[in-house]
Parts: structure tokens; sequence; C-alpha cells
């Protein structure tokens, strides 16, 4: 993927771009979810440094603040698919163990799972393997191609916000139906280089709804003179709002209304040219509607 200008968003395909279709999971047995403080939203802080007025739209992206933990940072860790490995066609699984994570039934915290670049399938219950092929098939709607595919997994909580800690993040890149030496598709990303993993948006939200902007960061930190995530909201009702996020902390996007669409993220380096990466430039279409399932 090249370097691209910010106008020009829309003329770059999202890597694997997936459906918009609202994901959910079942889980254990019924127990009472942990409650955690809402997500602030800084109603009185002043627009941040490389916030641009939005075209044409009421929109406005506004920082929030990271909700705290209360305890030990959780961590993942993944048992299969192993790093580089190779599995006949209908044998992909996803074996995983989370320390200081307790999943629930929804609301409740649960992992975010991310095949490729398709938007994310929250996990509940990690007691037994996953069918991944199964489990792409049922929430994304596809097969498991054959090919190289690469895995993100990062927890989250009952309103999905990424945990951002270290250590909170694991990436699998694995061949599948293939030999080694035959894999094509995806190409395998750089686990040490700056990386940027799409989270929310996702779905469908009611007008007025204030929605969620977060992803997960890897190998990279934010500042207004370094790197930044720019993003860009645009929909069929002809709105368009871009800017740039200088802090790793959830956002807001205020005053949506009824229409599709696309949010698009990018990592970008001092110079504001694009970061390489299959992840660094990442498109997802929501709808916002009155009539949402």
């Amino acid at each position: 993927m090249g370097t691209q200008a910010f106008p020009v968003f829309f003329a770059a395909a999202a890597i694997l771009a997936g459906s918009t279709m609202v994901v959910g999971c079942g889980g254990r047995a019924a127990s009472k979810p942990v409650e955690y403080p809402p997500l602030t939203t800084l109603e009185d802080e002043a627009p941040m440094d490389g916030y641009l007025a939005g075209v044409g739209s009421s929109m406005t992206v506004r920082p929030g603040s990271r909700t705290g933990l209360d305890g030990p940072a959780p961590s993942l860790t993944v048992r299969v698919p192993e790093q580089g490995a190779t599995y006949p066609a209908g044998e992909a699984t996803l074996d995983v163990s989370v320390e200081g994570w307790p999943l629930a039934p929804s609301p409740g915290k649960h992992v975010h799972v991310i095949v490729d670049n398709a938007p994310y399938i929250a996990i509940r219950d990690f007691t037994q393997p996953l069918d991944l092929d199964a489990l792409v098939e049922e929430k994304l709607g596809y097969p498991l191609a054959e090919g190289t595919h690469t895995v993100r997994l990062f927890p989250s909580r009952y309103q999905h916000e990424s945990v951002k800690a270290p250590g909170a993040f694991v990436m699998r890149t694995f061949h599948y139906g293939v030999l080694a030496e035959q894999a094509s598709g995806l190409a395998t990303p750089d686990s040490s280089q700056p990386m940027l993993t799409f989270s929310r948006p996702k779905g469908c939200y009611a007008p007025g709804t204030s929605v969620l902007l977060d992803f997960y960061l890897s190998n990279v930190a934010l500042s207004e003179d370094g790197y930044r995530v720019r993003y860009h909201i645009g929909s069929d009702r002809g709105e368009n709002l871009q800017g740039e996020i200088t802090r790793w902390v959830p956002h807001w996007i205020e005053g949506m209304q009824e229409a599709t669409y696309e949010v698009t993220l990018q990592l970008v380096d001092t110079n504001g040219t694009l970061t390489p990466g299959p992840f660094n430039h990442t498109t997802r279409s929501i709808q916002v509607s009155q009539h949402c399932p």
C-alpha cells in the first residue's frame, strides 16, 4: 500500500474490508457481569491540535478518558495457531488462554479477535479451542480462504473499549490449506513495526448515539509532533469530517445522523506519511438508523 494524500482516503481499498454485521457470541453460564465506570467524554476540553472542522457536517470527534484497570494488566497466550505454522484445510484452530481478564456473557468482559483485517469478532469463552474456519464462516459470512492469515487479539471492556496496556495484544500469522512455500494472500506483517489495529466503530447505531472510536497501537506512541492516527468520516449524505488523533485514548463521534458512514483510520508518521504495514490504513462501513437489528 503506497503513501497517499489525505483527501483521497476513499480511493484506497481497505485490506479485506469486512461486513458491518453486528456480531454476538455465546458465553459461559450466566453470571453477574462486573460493572465499570462509563467512559468520560471531555465536553469542556478544547479541540486538540490537528483537528479539522467538518465540511457540511454537524459531526465532532472528541477525546475521552481511558477506563482504569482494577488490578494487573491482563495478558493473552495463543497456543494455536503457532507463528508461521501451516495447517491443512478445515483444521484451523484458535486455542487461547486469558489471564487477569475473566470473560463474561454480554455485556461483560470479552476479547476482540480480528482475522486479517475484517471487523472484530467478540469472544466471551475460551474454555475450549475454537474452530477458526467455522467461526469465520459464522461471524464474517465467508469461509477461511486458503493462503496466509493473521489473527490479532486484545481484551475489551463491556463498552468495547480496548485495554491499552503492554502485553494485552497478541498476533499470529499462519498458512492455511497450502504448503508454506506456496502460501499466498495477506503479506506477513512485521510484529516489531508500528501497527494500528482498528477496533470501533462497528455495526449499527441509533441516531444521536455517541459512537466509540477506538483502536489498538503496537510499537508506537502518539504525539502532536510525532506519529498520529488520521481519521476521515464520510457519509452518503455528503458529510465529511477529518482530523488527527495525538493521544491514545478512546474517542467519541458525536452528531451522526441517519446515513451510511465510512470511517477510515491511518497511522501516519512525523511527516504525515502513511506508515508501511498491511493494517495501517483501514476503512469500515457502519449504519446509523432508527431500525438497527
